[in-house]
C-alpha cells in the first residue's frame, strides 16, 4: 500500500513537469505552467500544446546583442554584449535559434532566447 502511494506521487510529479517543459520551450513561464499543472495538469498540457511560440521580435537582418557569453564547439566563444546581424532563424530540436556572426566572422547558431535587439 505504501509503495503504491510513493509510486503515485512520483508519477504525479513527472506528469506535472511535462506541460511546463513544453511551455518553456515555446517561450512561456515555467513557474506559471508548473502551478497550473499541479492544479489541473490536463488543462495545462492542452494549453502548452496549442500555444504558439513567443516571438522575441528578432528577424533576419536585425542587429542583435548576445545576452550571455556562448561557448562554441572547437573552443571559441561569443562574448556577452557581442553585436551581430541576424543571418537566419530556425527551430532545432524544438528550440528557437538564430544564426549570428561570431567574432571570428564565422556564422554560428545560438539560442534565440540569448539575443536581444540592439
Amino acid at each position: 500500500m505504501e509503495a503504491t502511494i510513493v509510486v503515485g506521487v512520483i508519477l504525479a510529479v513527472v506528469v506535472a513537469l511535462i506541460a511546463p517543459t513544453i511551455a518553456t520551450r515555446k517561450g512561456y513561464s515555467f513557474a506559471g505552467f508548473l502551478i497550473l499543472s499541479l492544479v489541473a495538469w490536463p488543462i495545462a498540457l492542452v494549453a502548452a500544446l496549442v500555444l504558439t511560440p513567443r516571438s522575441t521580435g528578432v528577424g533576419v537582418g536585425d542587429i542583435v546583442k548576445v545576452r550571455d557569453s556562448v561557448v562554441l564547439k572547437g573552443g571559441g566563444r561569443i562574448p556577452a554584449r557581442h553585436t551581430s546581424k541576424v543571418l537566419g532563424l530556425d527551430v532545432i530540436d524544438g528550440h528557437a535559434v538564430v544564426q549570428v556572426t561570431a567574432p571570428d566572422g564565422s556564422p554560428r547558431w545560438i539560442a534565440k532566447s540569448n539575443v536581444v535587439p540592439a
